[in-house]
Order: structure tokens, then C-alpha cells, then sequence
């Protein structure tokens, strides 16, 4: 109501940061992540920003990996707040 901006505080996130953010939020909707829509749209693809938190996580059997999609599995659904810090 004073005109002033209510946004406190604003972070500016690089190419990189902006991928993992999109990884992130793409594994919380049950489908998962399209492997090659996350490249042509990022420039990145999945393993090159956390392949080994990724496939860690695959061992775990938390997340699955058909070639297409990257998705959390049943399991993985039930603990994925502990999953995101490994791929951030």
C-alpha cells in the first residue's frame, strides 16, 4: 500500500542453477522428468548435473530411469525431501 516493493530479498540464478531447479521440481510430478525435453529446454541433461547423487538414489531404489523418463519411485515419493539436497 505504500508503493514500496514487498520482495525483500531476490536471487538470480545462473543456467546451471536454474537446470537443477527444473530437475528438482520435475521430479516432484509423478511423471518425472522426459530426459531429452530436460536437455533441449536446459542445455543440460540429467547426469551432467548430478549423475551420481542420481544413480545413488537408482541403487537406493528412490528413483528410476526408463531411457526416457527419470520419475521417483513409491519409495522414493514417501522421503523425496531428503532426495532434493543431493541433486541441488
Amino acid at each position: 500500500l505504500s508503493g514500496e516493493s514487498p520482495v525483500a530479498e531476490r536471487e538470480v540464478l545462473d543456467d546451471e542453477q536454474r537446470a537443477r531447479e527444473r530437475l528438482v521440481f520435475g521430479l516432484r510430478q509423478i511423471e518425472g522428468i522426459d530426459l531429452a525435453d530436460f536437455k533441449t529446454t536446459t542445455g543440460y541433461t540429467t547426469d551432467q548435473l548430478a549423475g551420481d547423487a542420481i544413480r545413488k538414489h537408482i541403487d537406493l531404489g528412490l528413483l528410476e530411469q526408463d531411457g526416457v523418463r527419470l520419475r521417483l519411485t513409491r519409495d522414493g515419493l514417501l522421503v523425496s525431501d531428503a532426495i532434493w539436497p543431493d541433486l541441488v
